[in-house]
């Protein structure tokens, strides 16, 4: 599957609990459409199978 992703790392910079608020670890991840709304979220690091499979989902491949 081919599409163009930017991946933006939230870390040391951040002041706040941002993980609390998403559900998530430090290690966590989090997918967040450009409406905002989260199609999907590990509360550990994902793994590339499913974020693949959260894609498809959401774009309805």
């Amino acid at each position: 599957m081919e599409i163009d992703l930017r991946p933006y790392r939230i870390g040391g910079e951040v002041t706040g609990d941002w993980t609390g608020p998403y559900g998530v670890n430090a290690d966590g991840a989090v997918l967040v459409r450009p409406d905002r709304f989260i199609a999907w979220r590990s509360k550990g690091p994902g793994t590339a199978a499913e974020l693949e499979k959260a894609l498809r989902t959401v774009l309805a491949r």
